[in-house]
Parts: C-alpha cells; sequence; structure tokens
C-alpha cells in the first residue's frame, strides 16, 4: 500500500494514499480527489494571468484556447518533476474549457497478470470515465511496460505520456503478426 507525501504548498503535510480492496488496488484514494485536485487546481491557477485564469464558458474562443494550452503545458510539465506518483491530465469539458483532471489508476491483479483502468477528477460535476466504441479502455501491465521501453521520456512519466498519446493521439488499428494491435505514430 502505497503512502507518498504529497507534493504542493496547498496541502503541507499531507500523503497520497492508496485504496486496496481485495486484487483491486485505487490510487489515489477516492476519498482524496476533492482534495488532491483543489490544490493542484490553485497552483495551476494561481500562475495564470487573471484574464486567462477567470476563463468560463461565454469566454471567447481565444482566450479558451490559451487556457487549454496553458492546463496542458502545466499538466505536462508538472508530471515530470511530481515525487507523489500523481498523474495530471487536462480535459475539456461540454463548454470547451480545460479543466486539470486527477487520474485515478483503478488495478486489477489478475490470472494474467495486472489490468488498469482510468477514472478522471476534474471537480464534483467533472469525472469521467473514458470509454472507446462504447467499451471500457483496460490496459494491460505489458503495454506500460512496453511503451516505457520504445519511449524516450524521463523517469516517472510513462503513465502520463502514454494516457496523453492514447487519448490526444491518431491511434491506428492495424494487423500486426497474427493479431490486432493500436499503433501510436510518435516523432
Amino acid at each position: 500500500m502505497k503512502h507518498l507525501p504529497f507534493d504542493s504548498i496547498y496541502r503541507p503535510d499531507f500523503e497520497v494514499v492508496e485504496k486496496c480492496d481485495g486484487a483491486v488496488s485505487y490510487f489515489p484514494h477516492t476519498d482524496q480527489l476533492p482534495i488532491l485536485h483543489r490544490a493542484l487546481n490553485l497552483e495551476f491557477r494561481g500562475g495564470l494571468p487573471s484574464g486567462i485564469a477567470k476563463t468560463n464558458a461565454k469566454s471567447d474562443g481565444s482566450r479558451k484556447i490559451l487556457l487549454g494550452s496553458a492546463a496542458r503545458f502545466f499538466s505536462t510539465l508538472v508530471n515530470g518533476g511530481r515525487r507523489d506518483g500523481l498523474v495530471l491530465l487536462s480535459l475539456y469539458d461540454r463548454e470547451l474549457l480545460a479543466r486539470l483532471a486527477v487520474v485515478q489508476r483503478v488495478t486489477e491483479n489478475t490470472k494474467l497478470g495486472q489490468c488498469h483502468r482510468y477514472m478522471f477528477y476534474a471537480g464534483a460535476d467533472f469525472a469521467p470515465e473514458i470509454y472507446l466504441s462504447g467499451k471500457e479502455i483496460i490496459i494491460a501491465q505489458h503495454a506500460l511496460e512496453r511503451f516505457a521501453e520504445r519511449v524516450p521520456q524521463i523517469e516517472g512519466e510513462t503513465l502520463s505520456l502514454f494516457l496523453l498519446y492514447f487519448l490526444s493521439g491518431q491511434c491506428v488499428a492495424a494487423p500486426v503478426n497474427s493479431g490486432r494491435a493500436f499503433l501510436m505514430p510518435l516523432d
């Protein structure tokens, strides 16, 4: 069970913990998501110029684009330096406003190995699960390991880069050997 110190000036002396429920673990613990999100959102919004930080559904498109770029850069750059094991991602809501989301990894130990599902918490009114053609996305541990072997990265960034490429890149389903696989083009 993980207990890691939370890396935020807005919540000193706080630990990010993992919840274990039989063969399934949740990191970070579901009860901690609102606390973590609030602190990280304060960090993100506190560093923005006020015109961008106050962007809302009625704002013009250029401000929404600036907010989206800022959220993407913040989540990408901050992920590499985190010591608490948290992963951040920039997601869009229905008004096309970028939201900073805390990624919760749900890991299940099966007889075939570990598999992971992901939930994205970006506030009480926005906690989506992302589906592909109506099916829940489940990633096998060996897929993350192969990704880590093939893609240059800073240690600790494997999951954040994988989710970034998988969710925002162009995946192609192609025949590989005797089966099919998703291929992600990378620079």
